[in-house]
């Protein structure tokens, strides 16, 4: 097996009390040091490969050092180490490698590397071998070194030689590498520790290494030094010496000329001689940061023309000379960070044209900047002002220094900004003014910066956005507001921010209502892609999120004063959209329509493959679980479409209910659609409901709920239905009021299916509605239920009854209710285990019919002997009817018994004629032309009889009176003024209403005709008759229907051609065959004294025993037999 090729870092190094007391001294922040990006390539093998968080760190400080450095070698270098501290990179060796055991060493095979422990028994020291690269020894305890320690290895060239936590070999390391098989190596890296705690760094360590490029002696605690240390190392090109205690000797670095980069960093130098860099024309980078200089020699840079690289942060410097930078005529970056500055002269980079970056950040005591301190830096595109105490900046201060592509001004003191201060950089690209104290910015500060990307305007107390600040940004990609104290943004505020992606307003005061517009601010931003909104006063989502945006990604409203959602809100043409709603006021989430307006996205297929194109947030809100919410709980109950849950995912873990009471912290994904309801007056404001009740809607079942419960009610409350028909069922709940009895008919208990009269003091149930399907009768006082009831219950579609804690008798009448216990139990929910008979306590449904009637067969048989004799008597006496008919109904109408038994056809069966007619000689033109020819001659022509043509000549008048009344039917009394003044006729409407008072019956017609005055003309008998009876008057167009109405319609008056029929019906008619025929008008009628007695018993004309007109007769027309 052969391990693959690798590069690595170095490890962590290990660092005594005083090391790590120095490395404190940094604040953990700052940027990681260029030295870094150039000596870090060893990583301890026991050690994890880096994190993603480091390697985004290191990925993060290289694109600064390529933006510092252009030299391409340098990059490509740059690249290769920090690759080689992220990871372990597998490269296939192109060589073979022998791993053979030698010299008491043991040799293994892991994963990238070969590895000897020497010796086997007991090992003092690991040599790592990685093929075509280097070796790394490691020392396991504090040897005395030989090389007979060692294995015979045949190496070669190497590009690394790592020594960890061994000590010096006073041979020299030269033997070492050469027992290694190592010829020459580029990089040779010491991490002896405390080694050189007490001895002096001397050149004849490095004798022999004369082909060194990179010497890593970093973490050592070197402090002495020898002045040749590097003589034998001419072809060195780095050099890092940090994290030691050095004391400089002023020509150490007189050997290497080739000198590239010098790291001196962390060694606590206080000064440093002016001579030491001399002749180190080639470097490039010198590493100065985190000593405890206080000021610099004027001179000390005089030889390093090439230097590009100057890190002097953290050094405790107060002051530089003016003229210290000019030599470096080629210095690219210079930091200065973390000092002490209070000024910088005004020229001090005055001759550094082709600076790149300058930092100055964190110098706490720099409260000004002079005047075109950074002007005419034509190559300056990186500034760093950050964390310093500016409280103004020059006008001037970047005048003519037109290609500065990013300036941090974050987290100073500044309240203001000139309004030309960034004139003329059209190329920056990243400004920073975050964690300042502007409060208000000119409107054309910005002008210039066309090319403007990125603008962060974070912590500071900027109060309204005006038109024109942003008018000129046109590439502005990523805007940073947050908290400020801005109250209000001009409508067209970011209106020319075409590029614009991400926008930050969160911590705010905005309500995005001062524009009176249905958009946002933001309705031209087409491009965005997150806008955070979050913590303001904004009490609606505006139109323009849902169709504008289709690259919108993110959306925060969070923490808002929201009060409502629409679905129509979360229908956007962006794809995988976040909303983030939560904490804000929302008490309703309206989903109606939500499945119409899904199904108009498309065809689900379109949108399960990708998952939910939207996802919102919503924890955190007032939800008002009502009605309202309805289709929003059936989306969590998925009920709804599922066009709807593909299209919007809705995160709601921690949403609760916070109204109604009984639902205050309830979970509103548990909720189910039938737990919703509605007052009645939040639908319908003007609806009725009954007094000392609540009324609520119930969506789900399309009810409506009544709930008087505990009211002290007694009697059941009307109830009002709303308006409209959209209610399928009602519910009503009167359960622990003092209610007597149930309800009756009524057009609202009509649709009821639930009714609740638990608890109350009901003795009696006569009437269930209609459509009930659940009744709540127990703990009331009934004992008992009627057939009627029982009958109603069954013939019902209850599926719940309860019927438990009544006094409930238990004998005969209890039969059927027990029956209907039985056959129920097993289709219905019946509390039959509460149902007890009264007196025993027994269960009522466990209880037979002789158990509950114990003398049922005795009785059985007395109402059958009963029924028997009755029905014998009922035979008996039909027999005898049938017999004797005619004499019984005589002599039942003869002692004015049973009359209705004796119907008027039956009555009058003998008499001659249809109708008398009584009037006044003086109407006989209007009685013989008018009426007779109709009434005798029509359709169902009637016998009439009239004095002048069947009278008797002769005979005594009031005889004729009397019989032509008897022989009649009806009695037609034509009345007019001349009837008015007849005795005759007034005797024959007392002889005809005498003989009907008798009968009981209607037989007077009272035909009005001519102009009688019923108030004035008429007597009082008269005036009595017509006050209480109907009568038909001349004149009327319905007076001939009338008049036929009130006339006799007997069934013997048919047609010709129906007689002919039904006398062929065998004999059924035969009593048609005795029907009397008129006599002649000029037969003698029988004398008066030959009439039957019963008609003559009261003599017609004695008024004083006639009854009132009062007694209680009918009127005519209603009481009529057909």
């Amino acid at each position: 097996m052969r391990p693959s090729k690798i590069r690595f870092s170095r490890s962590e190094q290990r660092s005594t009390p005083k090391a790590a007391q120095r490395s404190n001294n940094e604040q953990t922040h700052t940027e990681q040091p260029e030295r870094k990006l150039y000596m870090q390539r060893w990583h301890t093998t026991d050690r994890q490969p880096q994190k993603n968080s480091d390697a985004n760190s290191q990925r993060k400080n290289l694109q600064t050092e390529v933006l510092r450095l252009k030299d391409l070698k340098d990059t490509m270098v740059i690249f290769k180490y920090l690759f080689a501290s992220i990871l372990w990179s597998i490269v296939q060796s192109s060589g073979d490698f022998d791993c053979r055991s030698s010299n008491g060493c043991n040799c293994s095979t892991a994963l990238t590397h070969y590895e000897y422990q020497c010796p086997l028994d007991d090992t003092d020291v690991v040599v790592q071998v990685f093929p075509e690269y280097g070796l790394k020894i490691q020392c396991i305890k504090n040897i005395s070194w030989t090389t007979q320690q060692l294995p015979a290895i045949k190496f070669g060239v190497a590009e690394s030689v790592f020594f960890r936590t061994c000590p010096m070999p006073e041979q020299g390391i030269s033997d070492i590498i050469d027992r290694l098989g190592v010829n020459s190596t580029k990089e040779l890296q010491i991490d002896f520790t405390a080694s050189f705690e007490n001895h002096t760094l001397s050149s004849k360590y490095f004798y022999g290494l004369d082909y060194l490029e990179n010497l890593i002696l970093n973490n050592n605690q070197i402090s002495e030094i020898e002045e040749d240390v590097f003589r034998y190392l001419e072809n060195l090109t780095s050099i890092d010496l940090s994290v030691n205690f050095i004391k400089i000797k002023p020509k150490m670095f007189q050997y290497v000329t080739n000198l590239k980069l010098l790291d001196l960093s962390q060694n606590h130098l206080k000064y440093i001689p002016n001579e030491l860099f001399n002749n180190l024309k080639n470097l490039k980078i010198l590493f100065l940061y985190s000593n405890e200089l206080t000021t610099l020699n004027t001179t000390l840079f005089a030889d390093l023309q090439n230097l590009e690289s100057l890190d002097i942060r953290n050094t405790n410097l107060q002051y530089i000379p003016d003229q210290v930078f000019y030599p470096l005529s080629n210095l690219r970056v210079i930091s200065l960070a973390m000092n002490k500055f209070k000024t910088i002269p005004e020229n001090a980079f005055i001759k550094n044209k082709h600076l790149e970056g300058i930092q100055l950040n964190r110098n706490k005591y720099l409260e000004d900047l002079p005047d075109y301190l950074f002007s005419n830096l034509t190559h300056l595109k990186y500034l760093q002002l950050s964390d310093c105490n500016l409280k103004s900046l020059p006008e001037n201060l970047l005048y003519a220094s037109g290609h500065v592509q990013n300036i941090y001004l974050q987290d100073n003191s500044l309240t203001e900004l000139p309004e030309n201060v960034f004139k003329g950089l059209s190329e920056l690209e990243n400004l920073d003014l975050s964690n300042n104290a502007l409060t208000n910015l000119p409107s054309n500060v910005f002008y210039s910066l066309t090319e403007l990307k990125t603008l962060n305007l974070e912590n500071n107390q900027l109060v309204t956005i005006s038109q024109r600040l942003f008018f000129s940004l046109q590439n502005l990609e990523t805007i940073n507001l947050r908290n400020n104290q801005i109250v209000s943004l001009h409508r067209y505020s970011f209106q020319r921010l075409e590029s614009l992606k991400e926008i930050n307003l969160s911590y705010n005061y905005l309500d995005l209502t001062e524009n009176e517009t249905t958009v946002s601010p933001f309705n031209n931003n087409l491009r965005l892609e997150k806008v955070d909104l979050s913590h303001n006063n904004i009490v609606y989502m505006s139109e323009d999120w849902s169709f504008s945006k289709i690259n919108l990604k993110e959306l925060d409203f969070s923490f808002n004063r929201i009060t409502y959602l629409h679905f129509k809100h979360l229908v956007v043409v962006s794809h995988k959209l976040v909303i983030n709603l939560s904490n804000n006021n929302i008490t309703t989430v309206d989903f109606s329509n939500a499945e119409v307006l899904a199904r108009a996205q498309g065809n689900i297929d379109a949108y399960t493959s990708n998952g939910p194109n939207i996802v919102i947030h919503l924890d955190g809100n007032p939800i008002q679980c009502d009605c309202y919410i309805y289709d929003f709980v059936r989306y969590f109950d998925r009920s709804i479409d599922p066009m709807v849950p593909t299209l919007v995912s809705i995160t709601a873990d921690n949403l609760q209910c916070h109204s109604p009471h009984n639902f205050i912290g309830f979970p509103v994904k548990s909720l189910k659609p039938k737990m919703l309801t509605c007052r009645l007056d939040q639908l319908e404001p003007d609806a009725i409901c009954p007094d000392h009740c609540a009324c609520v809607i119930r969506p789900w079942s399309k009810s409506f709920i009544v709930n008087c419960e505990n009211q002290n009610l007694t009697e059941v409350p009307n109830i009002v239905l709303p308006r409209g028909n959209m209610f399928s069922q009602t519910e009503v709940y009167l359960d622990g009021n003092k209610i007597r009895a149930g309800p009756v008919r009524n057009v609202a208990y009509e649709n009821v299916t639930k009714l609740s009269l638990s608890t109350n003091y009901l003795e009696e149930l006569k009437w269930l509605p209609p459509k009930i399907e659940s009744l709540k009768i127990d703990n009331n006082n009934i004992s008992f239920l009627g057939y009627e009831t029982l009958e109603m219950l069954n013939t019902s579609f209850l599926s719940n009854v309860s019927f438990g804690n009544n006094p409930w008798k238990c004998d005969c009448l209890a039969t059927n209710f027990s029956n209907y216990l039985v056959t129920n139990l097993a289709k219905k929910s019946i509390d039959a285990n509460n149902i007890q008979c009264s007196k025993t306590g027994k269960l009522l449904v466990h209880l037979n019919v002789n158990e509950l009637c114990p003398n049922h067969t005795a009785m059985t048989i007395t109402v059958s002997v009963c029924i028997a004799i009755i029905g014998i008597a009922i035979a008996i006496f039909t027999v005898f009817y049938y017999r004797f008919e005619l004499e019984i109904k005589v002599w039942l109408y003869a002692h004015n018994m049973l009359l209705w038994f004796v119907t008027e056809e039956e009555i009058d069966k003998d008499k001659l004629y249809d109708a008398f007619i009584s009037y006044s000689h003086i109407d006989e033109d209007f009685v013989v032309n008018q009426l007779m020819p109709v009434l005798e001659q029509g359709p169902i022509p009637y016998k009439l009889c009239l004095h002048i043509r069947d009278w008797i000549a002769g005979e005594f008048i009031p005889k004729q009176i009397t019989r032509s009344v008897e022989n009649s039917r009806r009695t037609i009394v034509v009345l007019s003024p001349s009837f008015l003044q007849s005795v005759w006729g007034k005797i024959e409407f007392r002889t005809a209403h005498t003989q009907a008072m008798k009968e009981g019956r209607a037989r007077v017609i009272v035909v009005l005709y001519g102009d009688v005055d019923l108030d004035n003309d008429l007597d009082d008998e008269l005036k009595a008759y017509i006050k209480t009876n109907t009568y038909v008057k001349w004149g009327d167009p319905w007076f001939w229907d009338k008049l036929r109405y009130a006339l006799p319609h007997s069934k013997l008056k048919m047609t010709r051609k129906t007689q002919n029929i039904m006398i062929s019906l065998n004999d059924k008619l035969d009593l048609i065959n005795g029907i009397p025929t008129t006599p002649n008008a000029g037969t003698t009628p029988p004398p008066m004294d030959g009439l039957p007695p019963l008609l003559l018993k009261d003599h017609p004309l004695n008024f004083s025993t006639t009854p009132p007109a009062e007694s209680g007769l009918k009127p005519l027309l209603i009481t009529m037999n057909k």
